[in-house]
């Protein structure tokens, strides 16, 4: 690995060699432009360009303060008006010159860090009830709260961008809230949006499918979806008809109470354990499992298509069971421990749970090789494996809780452990 010293010696020598005029087979936007302190900018070669990301990078990976809390593109442009003087005074650079860069650099990026409060408007249902809730760092504030909130904020009363943004969130019925620590406004931004979508995604969960409906964050105002259609009998005249229908999201009008009395509760707990860690860049392995397994369930129930829904749903499945790249007893391997994790309390069901699982798994491969025609399989079919799907989704997160969230290197021996057990007291 080149050194420091090395790395920029070669920006600033290519950059001062290199004829633009002469290079004719790179377009303007592959090549490497530094921005010249008396105006203009100096351009340079495409192996500039990925020298100038890879001491960026390296530069990240070794600045613990840095580290995971910057882009390499957003480090990048703090070294290029660096190098841009160097490259300005055409003289290439000793080690002491190039040590005192990389310190001026790093230590503006860390001043530039800033925590944030992310806030997302949220298409959920509205409780009666229920003022705030939060899944993790993620806290959800009903409208009325919310208004409370802002009104109480000090803010640019002049400021007219400000009054539009309270007047769009005013449509909303929550407001979610996210507080992620020093890290630059973009990686901030993509750690609060992830931790919304999975603490929506474990909403989706809860609510299944039928109750999910229209639940999002995308910053979309549901408005009434007007259609018409037109038929003719032989020989009369048009008949028009016309719909409206509403999207958004609708449950009961004290839903967070119904979902508290069935212990989801407890569930979205677990979760936010998940979300906190996330938001700090700290998931293991094994929270990455569940993070991603809930955003296969979530794709499956937005999925139109029954055949699509069910590859989806055993995707989620998979995720969380599998522990071998290559396995050759998939089939056993999924329903043996998707059954043994529901039937973990009441062994009694662990035969017929096999059935079940051995038959979602068989839809999946028969949809996959084109075994099962398209559009054959049933809307209700698709449902019982969301239900089966939901189910490990469930017990998985507390399975994961209690062989520790580290242990991602023993799953396969837990696993095995897991089903041997649950088995015996099947027999």
């Amino acid at each position: 690995m080149s050194s420091y010293h090395q790395d920029i010696q070669f920006l600033v020598s290519e950059t001062l060699n290199y004829d633009p005029l002469g290079d004719k087979n790179v377009s303007l936007i592959d090549r490497m432009l530094f921005p010249a302190p008396t105006g203009g900018s100096y351009s340079a070669p495409k192996s500039v360009r990925e020298r100038l990301y890879a001491l960026a990078e390296k530069s990240l990976q070794n600045t613990p303060k840095l580290k995971g809390k910057m882009t390499i593109n957003e480090f990048a442009e703090y070294l290029r008006p660096e190098i841009a003087r160097i490259i300005y005074n055409k003289a290439i650079p000793d080690k002491d010159t190039v040590t005192k860069l990389l310190q001026r650099v790093r230590k503006k990026a860390v001043n530039d860090l800033k925590t944030l409060t992310h806030y997302f408007p949220c298409s959920l249902a509205s409780d009666s009830r229920q003022m705030e809730f939060s899944i993790g760092p993620v806290t959800f504030t009903s409208q009325k709260k919310w208004q409370e909130f802002i009104s109480s904020e000090k803010h640019d009363n002049k400021d007219k961008y400000f009054d539009e943004a309270r007047k769009y969130y005013s449509k909303f019925k929550w407001i979610a809230s996210v507080d992620i620590e020093e890290c630059s406004a973009q990686i901030s931004e993509e750690r609060a949006k992830k931790a919304l979508e999975i603490s929506l995604e474990a909403l989706s969960a809860v609510f299944s499918s039928q109750g999910s409906e229209g639940l999002s964050f995308q910053n979309l105002i549901h408005s009434p979806i007007k259609t018409h259609r037109l038929i003719k009998e032989k020989g009369k005249e048009f008949n028009a008809s016309t719909q409206i229908s509403w999207k958004g999201h609708h449950l009961s009008e004290n839903w967070f109470s119904e979902i508290t009395q069935h212990g989801f509760n407890l569930y979205l707990q677990a979760v936010g354990d998940i979300v906190s860690e996330q938001v700090k860049n700290n998931v293991t392995d094994l929270m990455r499992r569940y993070i991603d397994a809930l955003h296969w369930y979530g794709e499956g129930i937005r999925e139109k298509d029954a055949g699509v829904k069910i590859i989806k749903l055993t995707s989620a499945i998979e995720t969380l069971v599998f522990t071998k790249p290559h396995d050759s007893a998939k089939t056993r391997t999924f329903k043996e421990r998707s059954s043994s994790l529901i039937a973990f309390k009441n062994p009694q069901e662990y035969r017929n749970l096999k059935k079940k699982f051995n038959q979602m798994y068989d839809a999946r491969s028969g949809v996959i090789h084109g075994r099962i025609k398209y559009g054959t399989i049933k809307w209700a079919t698709a449902h019982e494996y969301e239900g089966l799907c939901r189910s490990v989704l469930f017990q998985a997160i507390q399975y994961y809780q209690s062989i520790g969230f580290n242990t991602a290197e023993n799953l396969e021996d837990e696993f095995n452990f897991l089903v041997e057990t649950v088995s015996k007291a099947a027999a």
